[in-house]
């Protein structure tokens, strides 16, 4: 029989600088208006219009949103709201009220009132006077309206507000997502998923971790270490697994839903059924999705992945920096990254739109049909920072020389200020192939200020990573720097007394590094046995 081979073709994208100006730094907004495009970027509000330079619009402000306003335009930024009126030339961008603290956002409750969530409290922005609402909290993001009432996320508390009356709710444990439905609003913490009926919250799905959650069609669709789960809204609530293996990110768009993780792109069509499968290797989450006329955009931590046939195939260009936004603009792409504003100059080949359960590469005969998945290795160092910072440093520049800068995971080093810990762990851990503990002479004994150990308490951070890793079965290594010994049971809590049965390697110093480092090179390389 004869074989056809059908594999998925990766453009290289010819991306070009838009036009010559201001410098834009790492913008992450792009608004199209008549002629011309809105740009919002960590060092302001810039104006590109057809045939001109990028302008700067008035502010060096990092802007964080901009939304539709009753005259024009209102911008979020670093330092407070202002009202942007493109076709002013004299002054387009003008403060509101005298707030001047970091707006994330700003949502829209009626034709004169908007909800500010910022840094410091929930904020009611009404004919041009700002007031506070409640306590001074951060307010991470206001996803949603329930019973009349904005949601706002706050840690590991809600706040139900609306012009007269605000209520906030602790739940428990941090706050990932929000999803109203007719009576209930469910809400997904990184204990457990908890519904919010009348005045009382309800456990749901408790000790279930839910690090991201959207509703499609009556269903939430929940992801968790252990895969994609879905529960219908008016019950019964008993979740099915729909997708095994670990979802960094969930996206709802007009036509389904995107689901990112290991190493691929899933799109399930609005009944959740599999639709298409594209490999992105190092794909973790999706910072927008942008559809306009024919254009489905997706813009992604490592690249861009569009389709203007209505899904029929989709075209993945890579990018070393993340894309935040994009626009068409005159028949071409423009794209917002880390590295500034692109446009795409060439399109790309298609990417053949691929079943779900397939990998990289599908042989198709007349007697079946077999694929073969990527076998990039994703590695996860575990550290103590007090007890082994450089080593840890070290080893994960080493491991980038052997296996790519995409394919290390150096814990808290690549988390974000102001993330939570447990939240972005997941992520990392649920990438990887295989997990490093690095274990040095101060790892068992760290304390916290009070002089109790570090390593007995829940919130450890190391001590989280370990037990997550056993919990999704992650092939695990301890690994033993200089002449430390490994931990005995009595040593460790029970969470993670299993570690002192794991057989160890060693990492020394000079003139040893070199020679260790092979070892545990050849111990990744090996194929993944699970935990």
């Amino acid at each position: 029989m004869r074989s056809v081979l059908l594999a998925v073709l990766v453009s290289s994208v010819a991306a070009q600088p838009a036009e010559p100006g201001a410098r834009i730094h790492k913008p992450s907004i792009l608004l199209p208006l008549r002629g011309a495009v809105v740009i919002g970027a960590e060092n302001g509000l810039f104006l590109l219009r057809d045939g001109m330079a990028a302008a700067p619009a008035g502010t060096e402000l990092t802007v964080n949103e901009i939304v539709p306003g009753k005259d024009g335009y209102l911008v979020a930024t670093d330092g407070g709201v202002f009202s942007f009126d493109p076709d002013s030339v004299a002054s387009p961008l003008v403060r509101i009220g005298r707030y001047s603290r970091s707006v994330r956002q700003i949502y829209g409750f009626s034709e004169n009132e908007y909800f500010l969530a910022t840094q410091d409290g929930l904020k009611l922005l009404e004919d041009g006077t700002i007031q506070s609402l409640g306590k001074n909290v951060e307010v991470d993001a206001i996803p949603c309206v329930f019973k009349g009432r904005i949601v706002g996320i706050c840690g590991r508390e809600i706040v139900l507000a609306d012009p007269a009356q605000t209520t906030f709710l602790d739940c428990g444990d941090v706050v990932t997502a929000v999803v109203p439905a007719v009576d209930r609003l469910f809400i997904a913490t990184l204990s457990g998923l908890l519904a919010l009926r009348g005045e009382t919250l309800e456990p749901v799905l408790p000790k279930t971790v839910v690090s991201d959650m959207i509703a499609v069609n009556q269903n939430l669709v929940m992801a968790t270490p252990g895969g994609l789960m879905t529960m219908p809204v008016a019950g019964p609530f008993q979740p099915s697994k729909s997708k095994e293996g670990f979802v960094s990110d969930l996206q709802a768009f007009d036509g389904g839903v995107l689901v990112a993780g290991r190493d691929r792109v899933d799109l399930l069509a609005p009944d959740l059924t599999p639709t298409a499968s594209i490999p992105s290797p190092g794909v973790r989450k999706c910072n927008r999705v942008h559809q306009e006329k024919g254009l489905l955009a997706f813009c992604l931590n490592n690249g861009l992945l569009t389709s203007t046939n209505g899904g029929t195939s989709y075209d993945f260009a890579p990018s070393e920096p993340e894309v935040r936004d994009v626009v068409s603009r005159n028949g071409r792409i423009m794209m917002a990254t880390d590295n500034g504003i692109s446009l795409l100059d060439e399109k790309p080949k298609s990417t053949p739109w691929l079943p779900a359960a397939l990998g990289a590469v599908v042989l198709v005969s007349g007697g079946g049909f077999w694929w073969a998945r990527s076998r990039r290795r994703v590695i996860f160092i575990s550290y103590r920072r007090s007890d082994s910072k450089e080593v840890a440093c070290r080893l994960r520049d080493r491991l980038q020389g052997t296996f790519g800068r995409n394919s290390v995971r150096l814990d808290l080093h690549d988390i974000e200020e102001g993330e939570d810990f447990r939240r972005e762990i997941q992520r990392n851990l649920g990438e990887a192939s295989i997990v490093l503990v690095l274990i040095g002479p101060h790892w068992v004994g760290a304390t916290h200020p009070d002089g109790s150990l570090r390593l007995m308490s829940e919130v450890d951070y190391v001590r989280y990573e370990i037990e997550l890793a056993f919990q999704l079965k992650k092939p695990l290594v301890p690994v033993l720097l200089g002449n430390t010994g490994m931990p005995s049971e009595k040593d460790l809590p029970p969470s993670i007394g299993e570690l002192a049965f794991r057989q160890s390697m060693n990492l020394r110093s000079d003139p040893d590094f070199d020679g260790d480092l092979a070892d545990i090179v050849r111990v990744i390389r090996r194929p993944a046995s699970g935990g």
